[in-house]
């Protein structure tokens, strides 16, 4: 969290300097750059300041701070939470659709409601220095949230060990927070930790952690609320054996399905630590995992495989380097067909015989005026598409992250999605810009508007013999910016995008890096495919996705271009440090497996 963001920045100024003038006892100096510092603050102030009333003008403020914070927070929307039949494909239960097990900070999720493990004041924490849930929660919720409690436990006085109540969510991305009071257990000894089944708990304590369960589901259902994410309450400061809080969450969720009617969607099992996790997990496997491995009727599809593996390599991985080839925008829809190309370049195609968008840019006209004709429409027909799903779809999965793209694709959709324009390289041109054909010199020209008025006044396949562009150096006829021959031009900016490409692969050389190549053929494999594969295979931290229909997979002879893409049998090859092991190739539709990755 240690960026500066000037919005951020000044906005948190405000809600401190507010707090701070409430605050008299507080003391010291403020790193003005220092946003992990500023947002150590706001937590403290906002953690110990009593539920007395407070100016709209703050809680606005506050609102509008939130906004903006859970813009770069990781925020966690309900289809990217997986159930339990997914990660656990022999999982006995009905409930496989609705049960999750996520690892994770529950103040980033997007869902219904969040259960926060309260204390019986009902009003949070009010030790910033405790590493409790309750800390947690009401600093993301904001001061919005205790003043909402302060209302509710007017009403309920003090909130019993296992009882709840429900509140809106304030400023975190759930729509709601349900606060329950989990028991407190005492020291409990090393004897009966080893030697009695419920480690000395009473069923008192027991029974009260069910019902923190029971009751929350209650609520949740009462108020027709479809995801509910549960932490593991009271095993923390309240000290409650974690084993044992685990099969009691586990029981009790199921003893609530199996027993009232409910619209539930998901409910998520969130741990924290790697023991919440590893406990979760093994407690899964043996309370529902009673099918036999080999009795399973529907194994995980090698694709599903594959999905699982990428997902915790995105889960895991520094940064993402992205390869987009043709195959991406066909894929994408921008082909033949979806661009009208039969109709939008009838004459033409009746002229010339062109077969394809792509081999006109490359036919020998007779005029001029003819072949501007062919380039202005060509061009305009791809500045005038919009971007795309599965453009937008691939920046959902990376955009926090750290990325880069490089590209042979000219038609400028990475951009229309969202892409920062810093982070592509597009080695090939761009269909907007104009240069000299011979070239006299290095530069580019904006032409978008000059294409478009080709198009507007053109006659059939010409163009007026005056719009036709000269080099306003040499007088030569200018061409577009695509690499067709020597002619193309590589100005600063071309170069400076080379640079910046070439630093992100040196920077990530000892880090986890996650190569996805979509689309990339042979007509040009020495700018994408074959330096993923070399770089891949010498960085024993980088892993390779490559998506291609027809060729998936790698080269197996050095003659022709034949590739081998069964990924069992090229994991069974022995390759430079395992690469392997660290290549999958998917041949499957790009557009459905993004789906399923996000």
């Amino acid at each position: 969290m240690k960026f500066f963001n000037a919005k951020l920045n000044s906005l948190i100024n405000v809600l401190i300097n507010y707090l701070l003038k409430e605050n008299k006892q507080a003391i010291g100096t403020l790193d003005d750059n220092d946003f992990n510092e500023k947002f150590s603050i706001y937590k403290s102030l906002c953690n110990v300041r009593p539920p007395n009333p407070i100016s709209n003008e703050y809680l606005e403020n506050e609102k509008n701070f939130f906004e903006e914070f859970n813009k770069v927070r990781n925020i966690q929307t309900i289809d990217k939470i997986e159930p339990i039949y997914k990660n656990y494909p022999s999982v006995n239960t009905k409930y496989k659709n609705i049960l999750s097990l996520w690892q994770g900070d529950i103040t980033t999720l997007e869902v219904d409601a969040i259960v926060n493990a309260a204390n019986s004041q009902g009003l949070g924490c009010f030790q910033p220095s405790h590493i409790c849930i309750d800390n947690l929660i009401h600093t993301y919720a904001g001061v919005a949230l205790r003043l909402e409690c302060n209302e509710k436990m007017k009403e309920i006085k003090h909130l019993d060990t296992g009882k709840a109540f429900i509140t809106s969510g304030q400023n975190l991305p759930s729509k709601h927070v349900i606060h329950t009071v989990g028991p407190i257990i005492d020291n409990l000894s090393s004897k009966n930790e080893l030697y009695t089944d419920n480690y000395g708990v009473s069923k008192s304590k027991m029974n009260d952690l069910a019902n923190c369960y029971l009751n929350s589901l209650k609520l949740a259902n009462e108020n027709n609320l479809k995801t509910i994410a549960f932490p593991c309450i009271s095993t923390g400061l309240f000290r409650f054996p974690q084993e044992l809080a685990c099969k009691i969450a586990i029981e009790s969720v199921i003893k609530y399905l199996d027993t009232h009617e409910n619209n539930f969607e998901r409910i998520i099992f969130n741990v924290y630590s790697e023991k919440d996790l590893e406990i979760y997990d093994n407690y899964i496997k043996k309370y529902f995992q009673t099918v036999p491995e080999e009795k399973i009727t529907e194994p995980m599809s090698e694709l599903d495989k594959k999905i699982k593996i990428i997902k915790e390599l995105l889960n895991d991985c520094d940064g993402i380097l992205i390869g987009g080839g043709a195959g991406l925008s066909i894929a994408a829809g921008l082909d033949e067909a979806h661009l009208n190309f039969e109709e939008t370049f009838k004459d033409f195609i009746e002229e010339y015989h062109i077969k394809d968008i792509y081999s006109g840019g490359f036919h020998h006209f007779n005029t001029l005026e003819e072949k501007w004709g062919y380039f202005s429409r060509n061009c305009v027909t791809y500045i005038n598409t919009k971007s795309t799903q599965l453009y937008e779809n691939i920046y959902k999965i990376v955009k926090d992250k750290e990325y880069f793209v490089i590209t042979t694709n000219v038609d400028g959709h990475f951009e229309k999605s969202g892409f920062d324009t810093n982070k592509i390289f597009a080695t090939q041109g761009d269909f907007t810009n104009l240069q000299c054909s011979v070239p006299c010199h290095n530069k580019l020209y904006e032409s978008t508007d000059l294409l478009k008025e080709m198009v507007k006044r053109a006659k059939g396949r010409f163009i007026p013999t005056e719009l036709i562009p000269k080099c306003p150096k040499c007088g030569k006829p200018m061409t577009t910016h695509l690499r067709v021959d020597s002619a193309f031009v590589m100005d600063d900016y071309w170069y400076q995008q080379n640079d910046a490409y070439t630093e992100f692969i040196n920077k990530n050389k000892d880090k986890k890096l996650l190569l996805f190549e979509f689309g990339v053929g042979f007509n040009t494999p020495s700018i994408i495919r074959f330096p993923f594969e070399r770089e891949t295979m010498k960085n024993k931290n980088w892993n390779l996705i490559r998506f291609n229909k027809d060729y998936s997979g790698l080269i197996i002879s050095n003659w022709d271009y034949e590739t081998l893409n069964d990924w069992e049998s090229i994991k069974s090859l022995e390759l430079k440090n395992n690469f392997q092991e660290r290549f999958i190739p998917i041949a499957d539709d790009i557009n459905e497996v993004i789906k399923k990755l996000l």
